[in-house]
């Protein structure tokens, strides 16, 4: 909890500072609206953001039916009315809109039972339960978001959204089934955990597969879920191409910030956590704490820690943003939300002249406006800062979920948070990857 904040605050504070001095190193004081943010899609809403009441979307749908009516019968529009909603289309919405959970009960009950019975492979069983676990959570906590009942008691529904996060009622309920699957086939459950992942990286386990072509012992689902990881941060790389412009701008900031803490954080954590009684391998995982499980759990093996703590600190920074990132952004007064419809003014940046040299002077693109007084630009340019931060801190402290909670929240910040999610995920892989800071490490840990 300590290395957390301290983490999350010298992030933020660095990133600040950074961004003002590398706006005043380039002399970049004219605002102007960036000609491709017309062109860039907003991700749709999702459960980050307020889902349209339940009430809305049945009164949306009797006009629909209405005008279907009317249309039909040749009926002057004006003296239609509403039709009553009968149960079975009220059946047809709840299924439409509850659909992903349906699909992943068919395949469970369809095809992971079945194969589960027939060969006792235990994969695709628990591969579609996991899953059905997580998309459960995700539209419970959707069903939250849109209960009229619960709007009437802001705080009371910002304390169960808090608490229903996704990825806690995932951990809560894939834990009570693992215990399950342990109580009912009369193994431990270290057995049970062992049989659902059994090595700490895919590669791994083709590289067994082809040594004895023995599928089901080397290969489980949780062995599958470092796809998942891979697959997120190459799907972090379309963000950062959107935001092209904004990023080379703050590219000096980012990756000072980045590089700066990943020397810092490496030795100084480590130091913290040997300081608070850890030891031996334990005390080395607190070196990869902020980096991304992709590109962390490498470094963590390269210096000899504890991959199993090295994740649970990684998956506890993001899931302390995720719980409280909107109280963050409201008590900092951070206006990191994107306009969803191109009608609205863009978000101002400042690009430069011609080929983007480092000390050019910039000119206005696209319908600029006139700055009414140094006040106003100043505002701005503070605006601008407290986005950037936000998305260099919670991109080096919650990594992948911070950024991937940043994209529901539909953030510009999340081109920053992607960015730095990889940048100081590299920078730990790179300073541990010399054989003196292993040497190093390990002097901090044996005193």
């Amino acid at each position: 909890m300590v290395t957390t904040i301290v983490g999350y605050v010298a992030s933020y504070l660095l990133a600040y500072g950074g961004f003002h001095l590398e706006t005043r190193f380039r002399q970049q004081r004219q605002p102007a609206t960036d000609v491709e943010s017309g062109n860039k899609t907003w991700p749709s809403p999702s459960v980050a953001c307020l889902s349209p009441s339940s009430k809305h979307r049945i009164a949306r749908i009797d006009r629909l039916s209405t005008l279907s009516e009317a249309l039909s019968s040749s009926e002057p529009l004006a003296e239609t009315s509403a039709m009553i909603k009968s149960p079975t289309s009220t059946l047809i919405d709840f299924i439409f809109r509850t659909g992903p959970i349906w699909i992943w009960l068919s395949l469970l009950t369809i095809v992971g039972l079945p194969v589960y019975l027939a060969t006792g492979y235990i994969l695709p069983f628990d591969l579609f339960s996991i899953t059905l676990f997580w998309v459960a959570s995700v539209q419970f906590q959707r069903s939250l978001r849109s209960s009229q009942s619960l709007l009437r008691f802001n705080r009371l529904r910002s304390l169960v959204l808090i608490f229903c996060n996704p990825i806690l009622i995932t951990w809560a309920v894939a834990t009570a089934y693992m215990y399950a699957k342990a109580a009912c086939a009369g193994k431990s459950i270290e057995f049970v955990i062992r049989d659902f992942r059994h090595f700490n990286s895919l590669s791994k386990c083709i590289i067994h597969i082809m040594e004895d072509h023995n599928v089901p012992a080397h290969l489980g689902a949780g062995d599958l879920a470092g796809l998942l990881l891979d697959a997120g941060v190459a799907c972090m790389g379309f963000k950062m191409y959107e935001y092209r412009s904004e990023l080379w701008l703050s590219l000096g900031t980012v990756s000072l910030t980045c590089t700066a803490l990943a020397a810092i954080s490496v030795f100084l954590n480590v130091l913290v956590a040997h300081g608070c009684g850890l030891q031996g391998a334990d005390a080395v995982a607190f070196a990869g704490r902020s980096a991304t499980l992709a590109l962390g759990i490498p470094a963590i093996e390269n210096i000899g820690g504890s991959t199993t703590l090295a994740s649970s600190i990684a998956v506890f920074s993001g899931i302390v943003f995720q719980m409280a990132g909107n109280w963050l952004f409201s008590v900092l007064h951070i206006d990191d939300r994107a306009p969803r419809d191109n009608s609205r003014s863009p978000p101002k940046v400042h690009i430069s002249e011609k080929s983007h040299g480092v000390f050019s002077k910039t000119t206005s693109v696209g319908h600029t406006e006139e700055k009414k007084d140094t006040r106003n630009g100043c505002a701005e340019t503070n605006t601008e800062s407290s986005v950037v931060a936000a998305g260099v801190t919670i991109g080096i402290n919650a990594a992948a979920m911070g950024t991937a909670y940043l994209i529901e929240r539909d953030s510009r910040a999340v081109a920053y948070s992607a960015l730095s999610m990889i940048l100081f995920g590299a920078a730990t892989v790179a300073l541990t990857a010399f054989p003196a800071a292993t040497t190093i490490i390990a002097l901090l840990t044996s005193r």
